[in-house]
């Protein structure tokens, strides 16, 4: 494997543009989940995005797997893989390393809240690992609240 490096990141959303670029937006570390009338807060999943890359050298011809494993503050592992057996295609310029984006939205349910993490795994290794928080707001939103369905982000 010609691994060179990998960044991960959690965040509100993620835009890819027409030129295949990507644009976060709003880098989260907290996500502050509050109450509706009725609902409690431990039914109202947390709505985030997660944004990988990972760089593997410009002759690398293997073939990688990679995958996400969430860790809640308990040490519960639920790993979901993102990519099997594949080649990471040559760029659009074939000297610079071969690179592949992750983008992976999520709704996490507030089983726990506290410190949870998001590992990304190459090949069965871990590379990187982004953090974020799970937090439960102690104000209810009121009855004529105009979005009901999403949770408050901080």
């Amino acid at each position: 494997m010609a691994f060179i490096s990998a960044d991960c990141l959690v965040c509100e959303r993620v835009l890819q543009e027409a030129d295949g670029v990507f644009t976060i937006i709003r880098v989260v570390n907290i996500f502050t989940l509050t109450p509706l009338p009725g609902i409690p807060v431990e039914a109202l999943p947390a709505s985030l995005c997660f944004f990988a890359s990972v760089r593997f050298s410009s002759d690398d011809e293997s073939k990688h797997t990679i995958s996400l494993k969430v860790i809640r503050p308990s040490g519960e592992e639920k790993e979901q893989p993102a990519l099997t057996d594949q080649q990471i295609p040559v760029g659009k310029i074939p000297e610079m390393p071969r690179s592949v984006a992750l983008l992976a939205r999520m709704g996490v349910a507030p089983k726990e809240f506290g410190i949870h993490q998001i590992v990304l795994i190459v090949d069965g290794s871990e590379v990187a690992r982004a953090q974020f928080v799970l937090a439960k707001s102690s104000v209810t939103l009121p009855q004529d609240s105009s979005d009901k369905r999403s949770p408050t982000v901080q």
